[in-house]
């Protein structure tokens, strides 16, 4: 019997022939998932996620229903050290509430993209925005009547978008509107550079959150990716100024062509900053972020967005809420400055209906939204055979951007489930 550890939460086990005579049964919170060519045990009580070799799947598998033969007694002394199963001189009978089939999604949060008209022109903007008036058809009402509605459905979380959210006038009518009924979270994603210092009092008072993107330390760089001159220095100042009045503030770093050299210097930035930021996300192939112009190149693997190693974590709530949902699309649902619904920001021709015509309610009511919150890995192509599938997170606008194909892998894995084996990038 042997082990070899690898990074992360992540353990490989493999089994050699040895010998006990014991029954057993997997821990309480200990579940098996098979793969093609691995398998793997997930500890659903530590989150932690081991990797098996066949012959140790089929031990642990079969071992549950008979007999342990003699000859793997090192192997399951090894997995009892570990706290993964427990024996009896006696047959075990199955724990009680070791399956279930996971929570349903419900509406939970909600993008309101309250314009279509921005006064940048960033090179990748999923929304192919412009300064120009847009096909804008949501009014005030409307909006106020879609929160409604999502409210009455359990939603507890909004975030206004656009475009560029400041440029809606009843911005901080729509915002009041939403605390005043119950959302829990209101968030403004904003490049803030309209951001004015008299609506700093309304934003800390009203608990309202920000968020932002910063595209590199070095103003000529974030600039040129805005094609708006002085749009680093305006954006910076506002991050102070939220700071400084303790509005909360996050700021989003995305990885492009134009930026990638800049990326580490831009980390160090937001740290000395001491802002709250992720780390460089790399374009999204949405809108104009689709050209190939802008596509980074070569990234280090901390920048990429690539999964290079399994490095997974999982509890028992995911872990079911996975085997039945898709793990980012369900709860969440979006709603364009025209009134179309989409299952994600980035999902923009995936429409599900338009809550003009018929009602937000009675869209989300719909199949086609239930198909969306339901694509789980057991339906996309190779991730339905990989061990790893329900504590994998899911990206499937993604996948979806390569080809057209919504049940393709994403193209930023580099597992390969038929071999058991991650790809060199």
């Amino acid at each position: 019997m042997s082990t070899r550890g690898s990074r992360g939460n992540q353990k490989v086990i493999s089994q050699d022939k040895s010998k006990s005579s014991n029954y057993i049964r997997l821990k309480e919170g200990c579940v098996l998932v098979k793969g093609r060519a691995r398998s793997a045990l997930y500890d659903l009580s530590d989150g932690k996620v081991y990797s098996l070799n066949r012959s140790a799947y089929k031990v642990l598998e079969s071992a549950q229903r008979r007999v342990v033969r003699r000859r793997y007694r090192g192997f399951i002394d090894h997995v009892i050290a570990m706290g993964l199963v427990e024996t009896s001189d006696t047959p075990l009978a199955p724990l009680k509430g070791a399956h279930g089939d996971g929570a349903e999604a419900a509406l939970e949060f909600i993008w309101l993209e309250v314009t279509s008209r921005c006064n940048l022109t960033c090179l990748h903007c999923y929304g192919d925005c412009l300064s120009a008036p847009g096909p804008d058809r949501m009014d005030g009402k409307a909006w106020k009547a879609v929160m409604l509605q999502a409210r009455d459905l359990g939603c507890s979380q909004v975030q206004f978008i656009g475009g560029e959210p400041f440029l809606k006038k009843d911005l901080f009518a729509l915002v009041d509107f939403a605390r005043t009924k119950g959302y829990i979270f209101v968030e403004i994603f904003s490049n803030l550079t309209l951001l004015k210092k008299e609506r700093i009092p309304f934003l800390r008072e009203s608990g309202v959150h920000i968020a932002t993107t910063l595209y590199s330390a070095h103003p000529e760089t974030h600039d040129l990716i805005t094609g708006t001159t002085g749009s680093h220095a305006k954006t910076l100042a506002a991050i102070n100024l939220l700071k400084d009045n303790d509005v909360p503030v996050r700021v989003a770093v995305i990885a492009m062509k134009q930026n990638q050299d800049d990326l580490s210097a831009t980390v160090e930035f937001l740290q000395r900053m001491g802002v709250q930021y992720k780390f460089p996300d790399p374009v999204r192939p949405t809108g104009r972020g689709c050209s190939q112009e802008i596509q980074p190149l070569n990234l280090p693997p901390e920048f990429s967005g690539r999964m290079i190693e399994a490095n997974f974590w999982i509890n028992k709530h995911s872990f079911y809420y996975n085997k039945r949902n898709n793990s980012c699309w369900a709860g969440k649902v979006a709603v364009t400055a025209t009134g179309e619904v989409i299952p994600c920001i980035f999902a923009r021709d995936l429409v599900i209906g338009n809550c003009l015509e018929k009602g937000l309610a009675a869209v989300l009511h719909g199949n086609r939204l239930k198909g969306f919150w339901g694509l789980t890995k057991d339906q996309v192509e190779v991730c339905q055979d990989c061990e790893y599938r329900y504590a994998c997170h899911d990206c499937r606008p993604l996948a979806y951007a390569q080809g057209g194909d919504l049940y393709a892998k994403s193209p930023r894995c580099l597992y390969d489930p038929y071999r058991g084996q991650w790809r060199k990038q």
